[in-house]
C-alpha cells in the first residue's frame, strides 16, 4: 500500500511482503500519512520497513505494529522523515539487521506513551535503532533481544535521544548494551533503566567514546550482567 496524504482508520494491514521497502505501508517523501486505531501485522520487506516504511510526515495513534519483519532494518517501522506515535505498540516485529521494532535513519520519532516490546534484531538495537532524533515521552522499551548490541536502544555517533519519565527493562543484548548503546548525544530523565542484561558488559547503559550522557532526576539504574 503505497501512501501519500492519507488517514488510515480502524484498519487491518497483514500478511503483505515487498521484494524491497514496506511490506505493509509506503508513505512518501512529501507525503502525510495517519494511522488510527488500526493493525500493522505479519507483513514483510527484503530491504527495510516490514511494517511501514515512511519518508514523510506520518503519525500513528492508537495503533499496533505486531509481528513483522524487514531482512535489513526496521522490522516494524523505519524511518527517515517525522513520525509520531501516540499510545501505540511496536511488538514482536524482526529484523537481520538493525532496529528489531523501529529504525529511524534520520528525521525524528516521537514516542508518547508508547510501548516497543518483544522486537528482536541480528545486529544494534533490538527495540530502536536511531541515527536522527528519538523522543521518548512516558513510554516504555521492554522485553526486546539485540543479537549484537543495545537490547533496547542503539543511538549512532549522529544520533540525539531524549527520555523522559520512561521505563527500559528487561531487554537482552549478546554483547554489549542491554539496555541502552549511546554513541551520540543521550539524555535520560526521571527514567528507570531495570533488568536488562548483556553477556560482556553494560547491562543498562553503555556510553561509547564520543557519546555524551546525561543520567537526570535521580533515574533509576539497575544493571544486570552474568
Amino acid at each position: 500500500m503505497c501512501i501519500r496524504d492519507r488517514t488510515v482508520s480502524d484498519t487491518i494491514v497483514s500478511g503483505n511482503e515487498a521484494g524491497g521497502e514496506a511490506g505493509g505501508i509506503r508513505n512518501n517523501i512529501g507525503g502525510t500519512l495517519t494511522v488510527t486505531s488500526s493493525t500493522v501485522s505479519g507483513n514483510a520487506a527484503d530491504a527495510e520497513g516490514g511494517g511501514i516504511r515512511t519518508a514523510g510526515m506520518a503519525t500513528l495513534n492508537e495503533t499496533t505494529i505486531s509481528g513483522n519483519r524487514a531482512g535489513r532494518m526496521g522490522g516494524g517501522v523505519s524511518s527517515s522523515g517525522t513520525t509520531t506515535l501516540n499510545d501505540s505498540h511496536v511488538s514482536a516485529n524482526t529484523s537481520g539487521g538493525d532496529g528489531g521494532g523501529i529504525m529511524v535513519l534520520g528525521g525524528s520519532a516521537t514516542l508518547n506513551k508508547t510501548a516497543v516490546s518483544g522486537n528482536e534484531c541480528d545486529n544494534f538495537g533490538g527495540g530502536i535503532q536511531n541515527v536522527g532524533t528519538v523522543v521518548l515521552n512516558d513510554s516504555f522499551v521492554s522485553e526486546n533481544i539485540a543479537r549484537v548490541n543495545a537490547g533496547g536502544l542503539a543511538n549512532g555517533d549522529t544520533g540525539v535521544v531524549a527520555l523522559n519519565n520512561s521505563t527500559v527493562s528487561g531487554n537482552t543484548a549478546a554483547f554489549f548494551g542491554g539496555a541502552l548503546l549511546n554513541a551520540g548525544s543521550m539524555t535520560v530523565t526521571s527514567t528507570t533503566v531495570s533488568q536488562n542484561l548483556s553477556d560482556d558488559g553494560g547491562g543498562g547503559i553503555i556510553n561509547q567514546d564520543g557519546g555524551t550522557l546525561a543520567v537526570l532526576n535521580l533515574s533509576l539504574i539497575h544493571i544486570s550482567e552474568p
